[in-house]
């Protein structure tokens, strides 16, 4: 669960302000209804008097989805994992032993933290084919997260196109045209792409960095998608089975 964004809030009515609070209390609150017979609490956006859920769920984690400071508190705090996106592994890393540390600050045990990313890729025996799925769409999905540009050290081409502030209108779509700008050497240090070799070597570097736990955002097209799980499953998943 994550604080969203402004293009998948704003056009239905909910605001984005305070998304990051809006989430914590949330999460305060969901966490008390699954531990305690009754609850009361008065926050900023919830209040409840003598609330309570019944049957009570059991184990289910909570995966807390950023790459902001806030939610990395938050994650620290009340996730059972983490998962963030367009990050290298050397951000990747820094950023995990943040909130390792935030965690170990409160007295809580990192380890019970699950490190996971949700990992943008294209695979292809065509190495240059896989490069040009990557660079089609991963320009403008790094191109609406200005903030992960800079993280990678790129000046990000607009800020206009910013998919937390910005509600995607016929007005922006000028702004689309700096899609282009974006370095290529951006998505190579924040994506996994190529054949099935390439891809297990980029993910090694995600799990060097301490990472646990893979969702795949697969850019292949269409019908081709298919075969890429294919691919995934019989080659690099399978590669990862034996070596655990």
């Amino acid at each position: 669960i994550g604080a969203g964004e402004a293009m998948n809030l704003a056009p239905y009515g909910i605001s984005y302000e305070k998304a990051a609070q809006k989430l914590e209390e949330f999460l305060t609150v969901v966490k008390a209804l699954w531990m305690q017979d009754k609850v009361n609490f008065k926050g900023l956006f919830y209040e409840l008097k003598d609330a309570f859920i019944l049957p009570k769920p059991s184990g289910i984690p909570i995966f807390v989805a950023g790459n902001s400071p806030k939610t990395m508190v938050i994650t620290a705090k009340l996730g059972d994992g983490w998962i963030p996106f367009k990050m290298s592994p050397e951000v990747y890393r820094k950023n995990l032993e943040k909130i390792r540390g935030i965690a170990r600050s409160i007295g809580r045990n990192p380890d019970e933290i699950t490190p996971s990313i949700l990992l943008y890729t294209a695979i292809s025996r065509d190495r240059d084919y896989a490069r040009r799925i990557v660079e089609e769409q991963g320009k403008i999905l790094l191109a609406i997260s200005p903030r992960r540009l800079k993280e990678l050290g790129y000046k990000p081409p607009t800020e206009k196109l910013d998919a937390h502030k910005t509600v995607f209108s016929l007005e922006i779509l000028p702004e689309l045209e700096k899609v282009k700008e974006v370095p290529f050497e951006a998505l190579e240090k924040s994506f996994v792409y190529g054949n099935a070799e390439d891809c297990i070597e980029g993910i090694k570097k995600f799990i060097d960095a301490g990472c646990r736990y893979f969702i795949l955002g697969i850019l292949n097209p269409g019908p081709e998608r298919d075969e890429a799980i294919k691919t995934y499953s019989e080659k690099v998943i399978q590669y990862f089975k034996e070596k655990c």
